[in-house]
């Protein structure tokens, strides 16, 4: 994807997150990895997803085309007493208003900081009061009993002593294996829940180098030593100015798997998870035959080499994308990449449900609010933005087999 494409989304996204963004700078030490009280059981009627060949199946064999959007508001911070922060949703979301548009999964983008409660700089401590694991799991459980698969996205990292208040290079080795060690071990019961292994890794940033030095990096781990994180409140990168050991995906699957998770697991391409042709020369290794590819897709998109992957046996989720639509001085590029995938059975998942901004048409968004925030409900009150129609419309037809539906 394009740089400029991301950084609008990302400043947008982080807008009102206040001061939080700003302690990307300061330094934390994390806490030992608390045991996981999160763990699950299979939800309630069986729901499971596992990779077969090209394509995800459920339980029944039956090919599984996921179509839904991202919550992001667990990527934050947690520095009170609520998991939740309380801009955009404030809460979970009502996952019957997501169903009634024809989603089938919803992806929580999650922060290692607050799983692993870290302590950070100055006397801010994450997660202070035990509470972040307890939101994911009932967010987990919440969205599963309404019927829908769930992702769970490492988003925020850092590496070190650095606070996770934005998107890093990469996963870090001082803290992500440790947070999918336990993040496995909490869902490993529960197959309808897929692990995305990191967001965006984009390395030292530099294009070139993407496909040499920072594919292996993201494979293989090792020490890297242009860490930068992503300014929240801007979009701009810091260097953090550190050498720190990347947590290679090769080391998080083995975290995974040691922990005897058999979930799907998905990994994405270099380059802020877009360049998708590179992505099968420095795929990770699976013991349990359970990869798939994340791919982000703002702009510009490589079908052709996408389709490549899918022709090697690889299948693909979409798990982040949006609004290149005509009404917004677009080319209706989705309208490609949406009939493409109905096509494949190429799941596709809508940045995002999360309504950070009340003036903002790109995200779907509810246009009422309740307690000064905005909320989703299943009833009038879940009026879609321009783009929120155009996708639900285009899920009402999809889910119905129809062809060209974008």
């Amino acid at each position: 994807m394009s740089k400029k494409s991301h950084t609008r989304r990302l400043s947008r996204l982080y807008a009102l997150a206040g001061t939080v963004g700003v302690i990307a700078a300061l330094s934390c030490a994390s806490a030992a990895p608390p045991s996981s009280s999160a763990a699950q059981q299979a939800p309630a009627g069986a729901l499971s997803i596992r990779v077969k060949g090209a394509k995800l199946v459920d339980g029944s064999e039956h090919v599984v085309q996921l179509r839904g959007a991202n919550v992001a508001d667990l990527a934050q911070m947690e520095t009170g007493s609520n998991a939740w922060p309380t801009f955009g949703l404030g809460g979970e979301p009502i996952f019957a208003s997501m169903t009634a548009w024809h989603m089938n999964v919803v992806r929580f983008a999650l922060n290692e900081g607050d799983w692993l409660r870290e302590t950070c700089g100055p006397g801010v401590h994450l997660d202070p009061q035990g509470t972040y694991q307890a939101a994911v799991a009932k967010a987990v459980a919440d969205a599963n009993a309404a019927g829908m698969y769930v992702i769970l996205d490492l988003h925020w990292a850092a590496p070190g002593n650095f606070c996770p208040s934005g998107q890093p290079s990469f996963a870090d080795a001082d803290h992500s294996v440790a947070f999918w060690a336990s993040v496995a071990n909490a869902f490993k019961g529960n197959p309808a829940v897929m692990f995305e292994l990191f967001n965006e890794p984009f390395g030292d940033d530099v294009w070139a180098n993407w496909f040499r030095s920072d594919a292996v990096l993201l494979r293989d781990g090792g020490s890297f030593s242009a860490w930068q994180q992503q300014n929240s409140n801007t979009g701009k990168n810091n260097y953090l100015d550190t050498t720190a050991s990347v947590g290679g995906y090769n080391s998080l699957i083995a975290a995974i798997r040691a922990a005897g998770a058999t979930n799907v697991v998905l990994a994405s391409p270099i380059g802020w998870a877009g360049e998708i042709q590179a992505w099968e020369q420095f795929k990770p290794t699976d013991p349990a035959g359970q990869l798939a590819v994340a791919w982000h897709v703002y702009g510009n998109h490589n079908m052709s080499a996408a389709q490549q992957v899918l022709n090697h046996g690889y299948p693909i989720v979409i798990t982040e994308t949006n609004g290149k639509l005509a009404a917004k001085g677009g080319n209706n590029i989705d309208n490609q990449l949406f009939n493409w995938a109905d096509a494949q059975d190429v799941g596709y998942l809508w940045w995002s449900w999360t309504p950070y901004s009340p003036t903002d048409d790109l995200d779907v968004r509810a246009s009422c609010s309740a307690s000064g925030a905005f909320r989703l409900a299943a009833g009038g009150c879940a009026t879609p933005t321009t783009a929120g129609a155009y996708y639900r419309a285009g899920l009402a037809c999809a889910v119905t087999g129809a062809q060209n539906c974008w």
